[in-house]
């Protein structure tokens, strides 16, 4: 085996010794790189602590930095690339820091790589030249790095029989495509160590308790780095969404692929969830990635986009480890007692929480391009239905209906319904004697148009507002 090694120690060089150049001083001292803030090194890894999986870890430094990525195919710890990624970002720091000297043909010896002392300072050879005397470059030394080694990973034994207690959500997702009557809840859960399939069970109470299914595999579950603002939905946004996410991360897709369902995820919202697609994934720090090209609002989750999604909501992705769970005819809309177990439902380690589920993927879609416009003292109403399913074909004309198409008009002034009448078609008109009687001083209202769904339930309503003249 050959080994390579910098040489051990500093070579003391007393100032009598450098030659004087055409540039005047014994020792040139410049700095590069004035224009850019120094650099913070983010380092990539083979982490032994997430079973093998690639890891990321940034060295120490204040907001401003400019970031350069190194990568090691080293299987380490966190700590210990850690250190790596300092000391890489110190030596690029003085690095910055030049020096240049000459000396006489008695300086030959030096090569690059030798650490030299000149009064006090210590310098690193990086290149020397030979002519009339030896010119030598150097930039300042950060100091000695001690070595940074590897243990041995110990081998994993046998799985344990409990694991810790799983991390689960249950989720009321919009309609997935393909499975758009399917309203059962999603089921999400994460534990580390994983010690195999999950099982869910609910009830009234502790006491009634059945099982409604099982998670086989560790989801992908993260939590919302920053705030998340509403968007609109439909298309592209060059924007960015940071996530936390434990275990695995998410990948970059291609425009065409994302498209196709692909890179989807929940985020948690006060009113809901939000389904979204993102296109770009980037681990920026260790579990911590940037999402960015995104779809918003997809499937008909616009709706809950109001105010704002706060850091550490939930964002769940959607890679089928996901599992649909039972939930009865009878049992919508009432809260559940939920377990999620492996051995038995009353164990230290099982998860427990109340959920009343409500079949929201059910719901029709708000109506698209909702218009009013004045014709004489009527107003006119028009707008276009939004397919809940089978919306998607490349075939001529309209989606074909689920029900039988209606529509609650609704009226409003600061919140509170004034008028509502149902129509049949896309499209009424609020008459000048009806307007006149609810709103003889005019103002400022809303008008809410939703499609009727099953059991004849209003779905998400579109909205827009007109100011109304007086009588």
């Amino acid at each position: 085996m050959i080994s390579f090694q910098l040489r051990e120690g500093a070579f003391a060089i007393d100032a009598g010794r450098l030659v004087s150049q055409e540039r005047g001083a014994l020792v040139e001292r410049t700095r590069a790189g004035l224009e850019e803030p120094p650099a913070q090194v983010r380092l990539g890894f083979v982490s032994v602590e997430a079973d093998h999986s690639p890891g990321v870890v940034v060295s120490e430094g204040g907001p401003g930095l400019r970031l350069v990525d190194v990568s090691l195919a080293q299987a380490m710890d966190g700590g210990q690339a850690q250190r790596i990624a300092n000391s890489l970002a110190g030596m690029s720091a003085a690095a910055r820091e030049r020096r240049a000297f000459a000396l006489a043909h008695d300086g030959l010896w030096l090569e690059p790589g030798d650490r030299v002392s000149i009064d006090g300072e210590v310098v690193r050879v990086v290149e020397t030249g030979v002519g009339a005397v030896v010119e030598v470059d150097a930039v300042r030394d950060g100091g000695r790095t001690g070595r940074v080694l590897s243990t041995a990973e110990p081998s994993a034994g046998e799985p344990p029989l409990f694991g810790a207690e799983p991390d689960v959500v249950l989720v009321d997702a919009p309609a997935l495509p393909g499975a758009e009557d399917d309203a059962r809840p999603l089921a999400f859960g994460y534990a580390l160590p994983w010690a195999g399939p999950v099982v869910l069970s609910a009830g009234a109470d502790a006491s009634q308790l059945s099982e409604r299914g099982e998670i086989a595999k560790p989801c992908r579950m993260g939590r919302l780095a920053f705030d998340l603002y509403p968007h609109a939905p439909g298309r592209w946004q060059d924007g960015e969404v940071w996530v936390d996410v434990v275990g695995p991360g998410p990948s970059a897709r291609s425009d065409g692929e994302v498209l196709n369902g692909a890179n989807a995820a929940l985020v948690e919202w006060a009113d809901g969830w939000e389904l979204l697609q993102f296109a770009d994934a980037e681990l920026v720090s260790a579990g911590r990635y940037r999402l960015s090209r995104l779809l918003r609002g997809q499937r008909g989750s616009e709706w809950v986009m109001s105010g704002v999604a706060g850091a550490g909501a939930r964002v769940l992705f959607l890679t089928g480890a996901e599992a649909r769970v039972h939930v009865g005819d009878n049992e919508v809309a009432a809260p559940l007692d939920w377990r999620a177990w492996r051995g038995m439902p009353q164990e230290a380690t099982a998860w427990s929480g109340v959920y009343a589920h409500e079949e929201a993927g059910l719901a029709m879609w708000s109506p698209a391009h909702l218009r009013a416009a004045w014709r004489g003292e009527d107003l006119d109403l028009s707008w276009i239905r939004r397919a809940r399913k089978r919306g998607d074909a490349w075939s001529a004309g309209e989606p074909e209906h689920e029900l039988a198409e209606s529509y609650r008009v609704s009226i409003r002034e600061g919140g509170e319904l004034v008028r509502s009448w149902t129509v049949a078609q896309n499209g009424t008109t609020y008459s000048q004697v009806l307007r006149e009687g609810d709103f003889p001083g005019g103002g400022a209202v809303v008008i809410e148009v939703a499609q009727l769904g099953f059991g004849g339930a209003p779905g998400r309503a579109a909205r827009c507002e007109i100011l109304l003249p007086a009588a």
